[in-house]
C-alpha cells in the first residue's frame, strides 16, 4: 500500500483502542515521541517480546523510561 517504506526498521502498530488510551494519558506529542523512541530497542530485540502495549506505557510512566540499557545489553 506504500504506507510504510519496505526498508524501515521499526513501524509501531497498536490497536485503535490502545491509541485512544495513549492520547488520553500522555500530556503532549513530545512524550509520545519519547515513548516511541525508547520503544525501538524493545521492538528490534529478538529476545524481548511485548504482549501488552498499555502495560509497557504504565512502566514508562512509572519509571520515566522503558529501557535499562545495561539490562538490554545483557539480554542480547
Amino acid at each position: 500500500m506504500g504506507i510504510v517504506e519496505p526498508d524501515v526498521e521499526f513501524a509501531w502498530n497498536c490497536s485503535l483502542f490502545d491509541l485512544m488510551i495513549f492520547s488520553d494519558i500522555l500530556e503532549n506529542e513530545d512524550d509520545f515521541i519519547e515513548y516511541l523512541e525508547q520503544r525501538i530497542p524493545l521492538f528490534t530485540s529478538e529476545k524481548l517480546r511485548v504482549n501488552d502495549e498499555i502495560d509497557l506505557l504504565g512502566y514508562f510512566l512509572e519509571n520515566g523510561k522503558l529501557v535499562d540499557e545495561k539490562l538490554l545489553k545483557k539480554s542480547r
